[in-house]
């Protein structure tokens, strides 16, 4: 596959998953406590695991930088990381 075709492989898979996504996004269940709300511990870990692959994504960067690759490769991760992150504030409002 050619190095456009694999960018408009990539491209269609996020935008199936973004779709996925937002379609299933729900609120997260909250908790009242006595300082305030806070989150089950069932969306409390939905949350961590969230991040804990957000962070997999930069060490990917990272390593994408160090082996001086394209900026186009980098740029989609870089897009893609952003969009993990909107996804997360999002459930966090």
């Amino acid at each position: 596959m050619s190095e456009s075709g694999s960018k408009k492989a990539g491209a269609k898979r996020a935008s199936k998953r973004a779709q996925r996504t937002s379609a299933n996004a729900t609120a997260l269940p909250v908790l009242n406590v006595d300082d305030g709300l806070y989150l089950a511990d069932e969306a409390e870990r939905a949350l961590f695991n969230r991040l804990s692959r957000l962070e997999g994504q930069v060490r990917g960067v990272k390593k994408m930088l160090t082996a001086h690759q394209s900026c186009d490769a980098m740029l989609m991760q870089v897009s893609a990381m952003k969009q993990a992150v909107n996804g997360i504030a999002a459930e966090l409002l």
